[in-house]
């Protein structure tokens, strides 16, 4: 489905339903003062970039699992725009964990847990997600 481009790579459905939490954390953030001077992200105006420290994985690694796995081979474009989705979801994550005192439970954990487990969410099909595991293709 991936390789095939059946896959909608923005995943406006998925993208929607987590642009909000993340809106409200990046705000928080922001008003509260906790972004200034702050070791995993820098806040210039209303944007809160994510520093390279605070990812809690290897991106290149993840490429390449992504680029060849199993029987799967996606083209370069589908391994950056799938790492790209990686970065924004862990930085969802690490910004809601620096602002959740404020904010209560933070609402992407589920998603560690998904890829804790070796699964790539793709997208929504029906309100379910789907989910990819590369040594599965």
């Amino acid at each position: 489905m991936i390789a095939g481009g059946e896959v909608d790579m923005e995943r406006p459905l998925w993208q929607a339903s987590l642009s909000r939490h993340l809106d409200a954390a990046r705000v928080l953030l922001i008003e509260s003062g906790r972004g200034a001077g702050h070791p995993l992200f820098e806040v210039s105006g209303a944007a809160v970039l994510m520093r390279d420290a605070a990812l809690p994985m290897d991106l290149e690694a993840i490429g390449k699992t992504l680029a060849g796995s199993g029987r799967c081979t996606l083209s370069s474009s589908r391994v950056e725009a799938l790492v790209r989705r990686l970065v924004w979801e862990m930085g969802a994550i690490v910004l809601w964990e620096t602002v959740g005192d404020l904010l209560g439970p933070n609402p992407f954990l589920p998603l560690l847990a998904i890829y804790e487990e070796g699964y790539y969410p793709l997208d929504l099909a029906a309100e379910h997600p789907l989910l990819w595991a590369p040594g599965l293709s």
